[in-house]
């Protein structure tokens, strides 16, 4: 990953970091989507401050408001059993509305709203209230489904809530051709959770390698919003992990070796001329092997020192160091 790139990543990183900041404000649906995605990751832990709290409830709440009980459900964990009342009184009156009627700007074409509902659901301790509320959301999904018009980023989005709603594994079968920027971030981040499971083996290496080529060429001038976090989190991961199987590829052994000569050009070698000349002198092979193994043991944990290989017919061979893959 050369220097130019590495930049263009991390500034784009910083744009998306923005986009999340800008939703930082308690009971926001987007930031609370982007919390719920966040949450677990360390740099985010104590950045966002979106969680509804008791006086939220005292002073904003409203029982008729589905974004407001959506803003609820998200934050129901660690608040009170009267939040939980709450919640419930809010989210029985929801169930009588029919969110298919009128033009589509419920809380049913939103899936932002429709997966705080869901958590919200979830953290009740009633099962038989919970029982038919999940299977009320359940059906709002199926129907909307089934009534098509839906881009890529909306279908996974919709099998995601699936799994919330069941902590069942969906299966799917990831076509090619190309996607969106958001779509191999929700895939890249519900295949690595095994949320979703594909058959292929490598469809995730193959959905990082997309993904990281799509957000170097993509212009992020557009607005993402909720959808900052999903592409935050997947693109960060991703490096993560390519930078790791990158290491261990033969190609960067030969790109650490290549540079080998002009880093011993600063090997201490002082001439005559010098007060208190400092000398390391190199007398054998073994010399140089010592100093490759410094270099390389840097960079990779399992170096091996002369370990024998395999035989091989009447042969083996004793390299003088290798390592592990």
């Amino acid at each position: 990953m050369t220097e130019a790139i590495s930049q263009e990543i991390g500034n784009k990183l910083e744009r998306l970091k923005v986009s999340i900041l800008s939703h930082n404000e308690k009971g926001n649906i987007y930031g609370l989507f982007s919390h719920h995605f966040l949450t677990k990751t360390t740099e985010w832990q104590e950045e966002l401050d979106v969680l509804c709290d008791e006086d939220w409830i005292r002073t904003q709440f409203d029982e008729k408001n589905a974004y407001l009980i959506s803003g609820l459900g998200y934050s129901l964990s660690g608040l009170s059993s009267e939040a939980s009342k709450r919640f419930v009184k809010g989210f029985n009156l929801l169930m009588q509305r029919d969110p298919f009627k009128g033009p589509p700007v419920s809380f049913a074409f939103h899936p932002e709203t429709l997966i705080g509902l869901i958590l919200g659901v979830k953290g009740i301790s009633d099962g038989g209230w919970r029982t038919v509320s999940s299977e009320w959301l359940s059906s709002l999904i199926e129907k909307r489904v089934r009534g098509g018009s839906l881009t890529g980023y909306q279908e996974l989005i919709y099998k995601y809530a699936k799994y919330l709603l069941n902590n069942s594994p969906q299966e799917i079968s990831v076509k090619p051709g190309v996607k969106t920027l958001e779509e191999l971030a929700l895939l890249e981040y519900t295949l690595r959770r095994y949320i979703f499971m594909d058959k292929r083996p490598d469809i995730l290496a193959e959905i990082r390698k997309d993904l990281i080529e799509r957000f170097i060429k993509i212009d992020l001038s557009k607005d993402v919003e909720e959808k900052a976090a999903i592409i935050w989190a997947a693109v960060t991961e991703s490096i993560s992990s390519d930078i790791g199987s990158y290491l261990l590829s033969p190609h960067y052994v030969r790109k650490i070796l290549s540079r080998f000569e002009a880093a011993m050009k600063r090997w201490r070698y002082d001439s005559d001329g010098e007060k208190n000349p400092i000398r390391w002198p190199i007398v054998s092979e073994r010399e140089i092997q010592d100093i490759l193994w410094l270099v390389l043991r840097s960079y990779f944990d399992d170096l091996i020192d002369e370990e024998v290989m395999p035989k091989f017919g009447h042969k083996f061979y004793k390299p003088d160091f290798g390592y592990r893959q």
